[in-house]
């Protein structure tokens, strides 16, 4: 599924969430290929720890998304439902 992601800015968030802030800064003028497989070697636990139980933005509970200048609708029908979950 990582394969289908096309988004440079995703992709640079993905790297940043799994790998940290200055893993994905360092590597923001790689291919696509090349972050996705940093993601893929923090996830297997590769040359250092082991991202547990790492699942993309937009598929957690509750949705959210990847990259802040984009918009996701799942995330944005949430925002509109969240009172009923949060009494608030």
């Amino acid at each position: 599924m990582l394969d289908l992601v096309r988004d440079r800015g995703a992709i640079n968030a993905m790297v940043a969430h799994v790998a940290g802030a200055g893993v994905a800064a360092a590597n923001a003028s790689e291919t696509a290929k090349v972050r996705r497989k940093i993601i893929r070697d923090c996830l297997k636990g590769a040359g250092g720890a082991k991202a547990e139980g790492w699942v993309p933005r937009s598929m957690a509970f509750p949705p959210q998304t990847c990259d802040a200048t984009r918009t996701l609708q799942a995330a944005e029908g949430w925002n509109g439902i969240e009172h009923l979950f949060t009494g608030g």
